[in-house]
């Protein structure tokens, strides 16, 4: 008897001696479920919502592409790109729920579980990313504003001849030919992250597998250190990113209450109006990607602190199909705000897709 034998007997033998799930957890999963099924017209009407925002997501990919990009719109450009790998793993994750079996070889397997986790934490780190780039963003306008209202020249409401007249200061006039820097370099920053995602889901790529288990075939990480792989990765893909994720909207909360009209210098007002905007747009992404996304990972925290209680591997025979479609409509919404949001955004798709200039601006 080979060890995948041994393994897979040893699944079956772990899950055969799993205590059912009570009555009203399953009456739960029912409701909601339907026993794992859905009405078809649902689910069509779902999938065509998923390819639309598909499409706006390979127009944003495509007109970013071919646009000159900032530290701004990469961040997007990335996310739309993720957001069209997800589309793949959503249709395979739902036939995957909606049958309550896996029907493809094993190394599908290995690839839809490492691409899946890839895509799911480089989105949740991207989003990150963004919202620390817009406070980094926010404290480069803030440091020339500090600098303008210092200016001896400007500090009397841009009244030069009051200042001149009332003043004894430095008549020297000097120029100062460097380029101002208005832009956040994000390319390690989005290097490193790439390489964390890739870290984090290597595991999945590596050990994920097919077992049969009471007659159906279960995609899963089944591994003698599952237990460990499924603690590291509860670490990195669901606290850890919870944490920075809601202190990077707290510091996004506090910057937009700082930066009110009074506050604002008259020669900074567009900069600081495109800021303000930023602050809200990357508040409203983050409690949009929390509300439909970050359920399914409490619901897998959840289901791995279990398993270090019980000792056992197992298997709900009621996977909730609805809030799959509900994490995975963010692909649809996630492109469509982010064309809404960004004027930067419309402004690239406008001449590159629209219009169809050649020349990279």
């Amino acid at each position: 008897m080979n060890s995948t034998t041994l393994q897979n007997q040893t699944i079956n033998d772990i899950f055969s001696n799993t205590t059912n799930i009570s009555s009203s957890w399953k009456h739960s999963m029912h409701f909601f479920a339907g026993n794992g099924a859905c009405s078809e017209w649902i689910m069509y009407t779902y999938l065509s919502v998923l390819f639309l925002g598909s499409c706006v997501n390979l127009l944003e990919c495509v007109a970013l592409l071919r646009s000159k990009k900032n530290g701004l719109l990469c961040i997007v450009f990335q996310i739309a790109l993720a957001d069209l790998l997800l589309f793949f793993i959503a249709l395979l994750e739902l036939l995957n729920s909606y049958h309550q079996s896996w029907r493809f070889s094993s190394q599908s397997c290995m690839i839809y579980k490492g691409t899946e986790m890839l895509t799911n934490t480089s989105i949740t780190y991207l989003l990150i990313c963004l919202n620390f780039h817009i406070v980094t963003f926010w404290n480069l306008y803030n440091v020339e504003l500090v600098k303008n209202n210092r200016n001896p020249l400007t500090s009397f409401n841009d009244s030069s001849s009051e200042c001149l007249v009332t003043r004894n200061e430095n008549r020297i006039v000097n120029i100062d030919y460097q380029k101002r820097k208005n832009d956040v370099p994000v390319i390690l920053p989005v290097i490193f992250l790439w390489i964390l995602c890739l870290s984090i889901s290597m595991p999945t790529y590596v050990l994920s597998s097919t077992v049969q288990v009471r007659g159906k075939t279960l995609c899963i990480l089944a591994n003698n250190y599952g237990a460990i792989l499924q603690s590291l990765l509860l670490v990195f893909s669901t606290t850890l990113p919870c944490f920075l994720l809601i202190v990077s909207m707290l510091i996004l909360i506090y910057k937009l209450f700082r930066t009110s009209g009074k506050d604002i210098d008259r020669v900074l007002t567009k900069q600081f109006e495109e800021i303000r905007n930023l602050l809200i747009f990357g508040i409203v992404f983050t409690i949009f990607y929390i509300i439909i996304s970050y359920q399914r990972h409490v619901l897998n925290m959840f289901s791995t602190v279990r398993q270090f209680f019980v000792s056992e591997m197992y298997y709900i025979n009621f996977p909730n199909v609805y809030l799959t479609m509900m994490h995975y409509s963010g692909v649809s919404f996630r492109g469509l705000l982010c064309y809404l949001a960004l004027p930067s955004v419309r402004e690239a798709v406008r001449k590159h897709i629209f219009f169809c200039t050649n020349k990279i601006t």
